[in-house]
C-alpha cells in the first residue's frame, strides 16, 4: 500500500497550496492547544517539508513532483469539502480526490 502521493505542481498553485496551509498554522498558533487536529497535522506537513519545496517550485517553470501523505491528502480533502476554494485549491483538491478514490481512501 502506497502511504504518499505525488502531485503534479506549477508554481502557482505550489503558492495558493502553501498560502492555506499558513491559514492553518495560524490557527494553531493562535489557539495554541484548542486547535483541531487536523490543523496541526498541516502544520506539521507544512513546516516540515512542504514550505521549503513550494519555495522551490516558485523558481521552476514546469511542474514539479511533491509528495504527499496519504493522512495529509485526506485531511485536506476532508477540509476542504466544507470551504470555498480558489480555481488552483480546486484542481489540486480533484488531483487528490482521483487518487484517493482510485485507491479507496477516500475518507466517509
Amino acid at each position: 500500500m502506497t502511504l504518499h502521493i505525488e502531485l503534479k505542481l506549477y508554481a502557482n498553485e505550489a503558492v495558493v497550496l502553501r498560502n492555506y496551509l499558513i491559514g492553518r498554522l495560524k490557527n494553531v498558533v493562535a489557539v495554541k492547544g484548542m486547535a483541531a487536529d487536523d490543523d496541526f497535522i498541516l502544520s506539521e506537513w507544512l513546516n516540515g517539508y512542504f514550505g521549503a519545496k513550494s519555495v522551490g517550485i516558485e523558481r521552476k517553470t514546469r511542474p514539479q513532483n511533491v509528495k504527499m501523505p496519504v493522512s495529509v491528502a485526506r485531511t485536506l480533502w476532508r477540509n476542504m469539502q466544507h470551504e470555498a476554494l480558489v480555481p488552483e485549491l480546486q484542481l489540486i483538491l480533484s488531483s487528490i480526490d482521483s487518487y484517493l478514490v482510485k485507491n479507496d481512501l477516500r475518507p466517509l
